[in-house]
């Protein structure tokens, strides 16, 4: 399940990490971009960074934002669908406050300095890494969940009824309480997309900012 919410996490930022710039000649600063990104991110607040570095309004960012979100809920449930954890209101609800909780704990720090190679900018940025996905960490909680509920379920479908919204609780209640391992500085890659005209993190990068926040 960890590698599967890394997955959905890739897919998810992806979006609010690729939207369109305002490059072409004007005040573009890769270091302000990739720290309203990464708040946009974190918290879901648009800020001046972002604002000034994008093409869109605040309200272009918020449902960007809102995309985000959307689109990782729609990929968890998805994935558990057969695993009897259905598309409800409720369960959606709940998915995006897992999305939140995942994503709030977030520690990061982004350079104010940045180096350029062709049509490509270079940021580092230092990151903790959060253990809410560690997978230890779930092992355990799964165990303990498995020994506490043993014999209470007359089917497997029953199991699953109860374990997807403990598992959900679980992250949300406990995102911010795991602790967080130093994962080292790493460098993004913003470039230039000649099809389209403007500036986007690369999907390596987005795939090392990824592991570098929620891997082990």
């Amino acid at each position: 399940m960890k590698k599967k919410i890394l997955a959905l996490i890739a897919v998810s930022m992806l979006l609010p990490l690729c939207v369109v710039m305002t490059g072409c000649g004007n005040s573009f600063d890769p270091c302000d971009y990739l720290k309203g990104q990464m708040q946009l991110l974190k918290t879901g607040e648009v800020t001046e960074e972002a604002l000034a570095n994008t093409e869109g309004s605040k309200e272009d960012l918020e449902k960007d934002y809102q995309e985000v979100e959307d689109t990782f809920v729609d990929a968890f449930l998805e994935e558990v669908k057969e695993l009897n954890f259905e598309d409800t209101k409720e369960n959606r609800e709940m998915v995006a406050d897992v999305f939140r909780a995942i994503m709030a704990p977030m520690t990061y720090e982004v350079s104010d300095e940045y180096t350029e190679e062709g049509d490509s900018y270079f940021v580092d940025i230092t990151v903790e890494r959060s253990n809410i996905l560690n997978e230890d960490v779930l092992e355990k909680w799964t165990n303990d969940w498995v020994d506490s509920h043993y014999g209470k379920f007359n089917s497997e479908a029953d199991v699953y009824a109860a374990f997807w919204p403990d598992y959900c609780n679980y992250i949300i209640e406990n995102a911010d309480k795991v602790g967080m391992t130093d994962s080292g500085k790493i460098t993004i890659e913003i470039a230039y997309n000649d099809d389209d005209g403007y500036y986007e993190v690369t999907k390596s990068s987005i795939g090392k900012l990824v592991d570098a926040v929620f891997g082990n």
